[in-house]
């Protein structure tokens, strides 16, 4: 019988994914996808080049995976909402409300630009941003709506 090689701890860490995708964002909210050199990205983060891609294979991953990052964090609100209204209408007013002010921050105007910008170079660059943006949204809203109509015996 083979002997099995205990799994290796991956060499992988969190903390340096971190300083990548802090790093990255700079660059790539500054210049943009395609003027963003790997060069400038490890420098702003900090880290070398081979950890920069132990993490991420390329430059195209490491802008989707930062996407799908800040429109997780941009739509956290949404989904962590207290918002506990007796009317749906309400409900939906409140949550309107709240994705305006999301896609209307600095931040969701600065991704938006960037996204739109890039789209052309990046096409599945869009997929991911209404994935992670608009779609998260709308499940978002309707897993609320449905807690309250549990709530209300509906």
């Amino acid at each position: 019988m083979e002997k099995t090689q205990p799994a290796r701890p991956s060499r992988l860490r969190p903390d340096k994914r971190r300083a990548i995708l802090d790093g990255a964002a700079r660059v790539f909210m500054r210049d943009g996808f395609g003027l963003a050199g790997i060069d400038e990205i490890v420098a702003e983060a900090g880290v070398s080049k081979r950890t920069l891609y132990a993490h991420f294979p390329s430059k195209e991953a490491l802008f989707g995976a930062l996407v799908e990052e800040l429109c997780e964090s941009l739509l956290t609100p949404l989904r962590e909402t207290g918002i506990r209204h007796r009317d749906a209408r309400e409900t939906l007013i409140d949550l309107g409300r709240m994705f305006l002010d999301v896609i209307l921050s600095p931040e969701g105007i600065q991704l938006y630009r960037v996204v739109i910008a890039e789209a052309p170079r990046f096409p599945e660059l869009g997929r991911v941003f209404y994935e992670f943006g608009a779609r998260a949204g709308s499940r978002a809203s309707v897993r609320l709506h449905q807690r309250e109509d549990r709530g209300k015996g509906v």
